[in-house]
């Protein structure tokens, strides 16, 4: 899992569909604290373009 966590912080454009595309297939990682803490991050980070489909 923790490799699988690793992919998740080093992939670009985590918006919001990417965290929605990720909490369906890998739930387990999605809750995982460290994700949910890059979430945020990147949700601060990202601001409006956070709602973004691209």
């Amino acid at each position: 899992m923790d490799a699988r966590i690793q992919q998740v912080k080093q992939t670009p454009n985590r918006n919001k569909a990417f965290y929605e595309n990720l909490s369906r297939t890998d739930g387990r990682v999605y809750w995982s604290t460290e994700v949910q803490r890059q979430m945020k991050a990147d949700k601060a980070a990202m601001g409006l373009y956070w709602h973004s489909k691209k």
